[in-house]
């Protein structure tokens, strides 16, 4: 008897250690409901008047400059708002030699300033669906976004994700499938989001000039004679695999 009560004890010990490690990895989709509701009510994210805004790069000294205050309540704030349960407590980040303290701040101001990037770009995407009329969605946007992030620091957060993973989070209710349908697509584009170098974007747009030269030529020779050879007015359609150009369902088409 005294065997298999001990037996059933560690059964239940190792049932017990399965569901808080199973909470401890799933995706936590209330972390930031109260920043991204925030967001929402802040005029500098208002959604009418950004949404169709082009997609670049962000000096945040010139637009929020707010976000990169070394101020110690500010950065605990954020960190609050918006924790994640993959990522690492402050206090552990923090918990090193002295001689690190710099390093480890530097890691935590560029890890904060990446979630505000997130709750900005997220409040502003597919805003005119219904779907995300309820906070809690945009909250798991800008969750898995913050994991992806996390996970793939190479990479990190780039506007016009957001565009991106929108799709799969009205379609997958549960995040994780969301989350990695996201990070296959991602492993296919992800040279569009590099900084330095010449990104994916940028072959796709020589491609696509040869396709032209070939294919059509009265339009070629148009773009030549305006100085257009660049196709700059194609990055943003190919970056974000036309999401901005055509309704979400003429979207869903095309990506199948």
């Amino acid at each position: 008897m005294k065997g298999l009560e001990l037996h059933n004890d560690r059964l239940s010990a190792h049932r017990k250690l399965r569901f808080e490690d199973k909470d401890m990895h799933s995706f936590q989709i209330n972390n930031n409901v109260d920043l991204v509701m925030e967001s929402n009510g802040s005029p500098v994210n208002d959604v009418s008047c950004r949404r169709n805004s082009e997609i670049e790069i962000v000096h945040p000294n010139v637009l929020e400059p707010i976000s990169m205050s070394n101020n110690v309540e500010y950065k605990t704030d954020i960190v609050n708002g918006l924790r994640i349960s993959d990522a690492p407590e402050t206090p552990v980040m923090n918990a090193f030699p002295s001689q690190g303290g710099t390093v480890n701040e530097e890691r935590v101001s560029e890890w904060l300033w990446t979630l505000h990037r997130i709750v900005v770009d997220v409040v502003r995407t597919d805003s005119h669906l219904e779907f995300y009329e309820e906070t809690i969605n945009l909250a798991r946007m800008s969750d898995i976004l913050a994991v992806y992030a996390w996970v793939d620091p190479a990479t990190g957060y780039c506007q016009g994700m957001s565009d991106l993973l929108s799709p799969f989070v009205i379609l997958f209710e549960d995040n994780a499938d969301a989350f990695w349908c996201f990070e296959m697509l991602l492993r296919r584009m992800r040279e569009n989001f590099q900084m330095e170098g010449p990104t994916g974007v940028m072959k796709q747009l020589q491609a696509l000039w040869h396709i032209l030269e070939l294919t059509d030529r009265e339009v070629f020779a148009h773009l030549s004679h305006i100085g257009a050879e660049s196709l700059h007015f194609a990055f943003r359609m190919l970056l974000v695999l036309f999401r901005r150009e055509l309704s979400f369902n003429e979207a869903l088409c095309m990506w199948e």
